[in-house]
């Protein structure tokens, strides 16, 4: 016959299985009414929009035995930055004086380049899906331009196309852009051309330190009437909170197609930067 537990005498020898007993049949219960409260991950904050705007301005002089001549330009830029969106654009515009010797000054417009460009992040390709920004991404960007050493006197064109985002390091990335665009361009004959280009371009940024920057960005545009090229390295120094010197060493060609005869132009310009 069993002897119930109540019924042990209370003595000192059956404390401790008394004490076990009650431990290990407690044990079921506690774990029964104490479901499980982990909470999962808080998600990660989206990125906050960051919007930046540049403006910088340069003056240069030249003096030969034959002529002397006085070049400014005014160049600007713009970016905002979204979750999956961004914003971009740019403009500049060289002017330029030259006198020859023992006659009047003439003013000429050298250069008139500005693009709005809008970016939309592919983050479906990322393979795995990434945080933050996404390594691919499409484009759009209308540009308009006057240049007077190139096939066309004006042009205006519409780009769409592809880009990769690389950024190996927290301050360094490089992107790489290809695509078609059409483009309406205005020849020194004064005929109206319509043609398709292919545009390739990419842009190194690297933060070297808090007070520099660095930037390179080549381009390439090809038609069946001009080859376009350019690249610009420009590095800016900070000097207060908003106020930098920029320094930029700048090469453009254009080759028109129908003659073997490139026309060049290499150029260095240092002056003000204001960025906010």
């Amino acid at each position: 016959m069993k002897t119930p537990l109540a019924a042990l005498p209370a003595s000192p020898r059956w404390l401790p299985v008394l004490t076990a007993v009650a431990v290990l049949s407690a044990l079921p219960a506690a774990a029964t009414a104490t479901p499980s409260t982990t909470a999962p991950p808080a998600p990660a904050p989206a990125a906050e929009p960051d919007s930046k705007f540049n403006l910088s301005l340069h003056y240069t002089t030249t003096r030969t035995t034959n002529f002397a001549g006085r070049r400014w330009g005014l160049q600007g830029s713009w970016l905002h930055r979204a979750l999956q969106d961004e914003w971009s654009g740019e403009f500049r515009t060289q002017r330029e004086a030259i006198a020859l010797n023992g006659g009047e000054s003439t003013l000429k417009v050298d250069e008139v380049d500005t693009f709005v460009k809008w970016r939309r992040d592919l983050a479906a390709l990322d393979d795995p899906p990434r945080e933050g920004a996404s390594t691919y991404y499409s484009y759009l960007s209308p540009r308009l331009r006057r240049n007077r050493f190139g096939y066309f006197s004006s042009s205006q064109a519409v780009r769409a196309g592809a880009g990769r985002r690389f950024a190996p390091l927290d301050d360094l990335s490089l992107s790489l852009e290809f695509g078609p665009g059409l483009r309406l361009g205005r020849a020194r004959s004064g005929e109206n051309i319509r043609e398709v280009v292919l545009t390739a371009s990419s842009q190194l940024d690297y933060r070297v330190s808090d007070s520099t920057q660095l930037r390179l960005a080549l381009m390439s545009e090809r038609s069946s009437r001009e080859h376009y090229q350019t690249a610009v390295a420009t590095l800016r120094n900070r000097v207060s909170r908003h106020v930098w010197l920029k320094y930029e060493l700048s090469y453009r060609k254009a080759l028109p197609m129908d003659t073997l005869q490139p026309v060049g132009e290499t150029r260095f310009d240092a002056g003000i930067s204001c960025q906010f």
